[in-house]
């Protein structure tokens, strides 16, 4: 039996080993963005990007809808595919106009 559970999480490890990561820039100065939340919708699995914009997360293979957003820029929504490799994207948002009414 103790044999059958150290393969099992031994195969569950080995399938969420794929990483995405990149970074988190604003479009118009190509400064980073920190604390952007980026979310996986189907897994509502996320993080936030790191004071020099860089987030990094563990994956395993599939389609997924990757979302990113943060106070002061518009929300980018991208599909993206998972294989067997590590993928790398590097993001730029848009700066959101924000109104108030009074």
């Amino acid at each position: 039996m103790f044999k059958y559970l150290v393969i099992f999480f031994i195969n569950l490890t080995l399938s969420w080993s794929i990483q995405i990561s990149g970074y988190i820039r604003d479009s118009s100065t190509g400064k980073s963005i920190p604390n952007a939340n980026i979310t996986i919708l189907e897994t509502r699995q996320g993080t936030a990007s790191s004071p020099y914009g860089y987030f990094k997360l563990d994956i395993s293979e599939g389609i997924y809808t990757i979302e990113i957003s943060v106070i002061g820029f518009k929300t980018y929504t991208r599909e993206i595919k998972i294989n067997e490799n590590n993928l790398e994207i590097n993001i730029d948002l848009q700066t959101a106009i924000l109104e108030f009414n009074e």
